[in-house]
């Protein structure tokens, strides 16, 4: 174990309180905790949301944190979990559900796409959640609040337009997806293959 000092308080490292969640947590939520720790947050620019700029708050920890605590924790409750989880997380992820549903198109099993993919539109490079670009197929994770106010719902379309503008397929998912993949997962193996055969 290692300690670190965070606002005053001597904790275990947050890589090491990484290891400790895969006693407690599904699998799941083990990668999605990962790709948080090793991501950051987001600086949004909220007066543009423009989303162009991928700058970051320094993330908790890196990957190789994680992995020399996880050697420290192998012959701990959780060690087959953590050694699973490891080798999929990514970063930069900007959410849980981000997560989640990566991991359903692993498990479909579709290849797996990019986190935080870029996406070259007329006015900007914009991100998506994940993505594919040699097959410019775009998903977007879209939550409860992308649909609390008008303004989000506007802004969200915008972004859309603009990548299927710029040539790209935009699928969406939502949290009723997450509970059940079965019908998004379906589209995105369509998607899929679509891209597949236009570029052979």
């Amino acid at each position: 174990m290692e300690w670190a000092e965070i606002g005053g308080i001597i904790t275990p490292t947050p890589a090491d309180i990484w290891c400790q969640l895969a006693a407690v947590v599904t699998f799941e939520q083990l990668v999605a905790a990962g790709d948080f720790l090793i991501s950051g947050a987001p600086i949004v620019d909220v007066s543009a949301r423009s989303h162009a700029a991928q700058r970051r708050t320094p993330p908790l920890c890196t990957l190789d944190d994680i992995e020399r605590a996880r050697r420290r924790h192998q012959r701990t409750t959780g060690s087959p979990l953590r050694r699973r989880a490891v080798s999929l997380l990514r970063a930069p992820v900007d959410s849980p559900p981000e997560s989640y549903l990566r991991l359903a198109i692993l498990r479909a099993p579709l290849p797996e796409p990019i986190v935080s993919c870029p996406v070259a539109t007329r006015e900007r490079v914009l991100f998506a959640d994940l993505g594919y670009p040699e097959l410019r197929i775009a998903i977007e994770y879209e939550g409860k609040y992308h649909f609390a106010n008008a303004m989000q719902v506007k802004f969200d379309l915008r972004r859309r337009r603009a990548m299927i503008d710029a040539g790209w397929t935009v699928l969406q998912a939502t949290d009723e997806d997450l509970a059940d993949p079965t019908d998004f997962i379906a589209a995105l193996a369509r998607a899929i293959a679509v891209a597949t055969a236009a570029q052979r």
